[in-house]
């Protein structure tokens, strides 16, 4: 699960009372753990703000390719929609592609085979014929991979 900027904050802030009752306590464990805490918590806001900055230059598409993909629900997704590539700016439809092909041929993403024939940097297809030849086609895999051959 990945957790928002809101929640660095939040825990950023707890930790400033349990640092200050450290500090009346005169307890120094607690207040370097508390100390660390903050530290931490800090430098994980600011990845994620700086991550959020990055994702904002991105196209909706590009966006919700990577949201499906980081929500780690692919096989539960049912496939992505083959528009979805058409929505990409020029210069992130590499990187997007990359991700792709990465996804079904080294993970085994059967899901992402509706967009494979859509490549313009590999294949796609060649690459639809080669795995049918190694699935079950009664798989879920097998399934998805046969319905987009067959759609073309």
């Amino acid at each position: 699960m990945r957790r928002g900027k809101q929640y660095y904050l939040i825990t950023t802030i707890l930790f400033v009372p349990a640092f200050a009752l450290a500090f009346f306590l005169k307890s120094i464990p607690l207040g370097v753990i508390c100390a660390v805490g903050v530290v931490c918590n800090l430098l994980m806001f600011l990845r994620y703000f700086k991550e959020e900055q990055q994702n904002a230059r991105h196209s909706n598409s590009f966006r919700e390719l990577m949201r499906i993909a980081d929500s780690g629900y692919l096989r539960s997704y049912q496939g992505f929609s083959p528009t979805l590539l058409d929505g990409l700016e020029d210069w992130e439809r590499e990187e997007a592609e990359d991700f792709i092909w990465d996804s079904f041929q080294k993970r085994g993403y059967s899901d992402m085979a509706p967009l494979l024939p859509c490549l313009k940097k590999y294949d796609g297809v060649e690459a639809l014929r080669e795995k049918s030849y190694s699935v079950d086609p009664d798989s879920p895999e097998g399934k998805a991979i046969c319905s987009v051959l067959s759609r073309l």
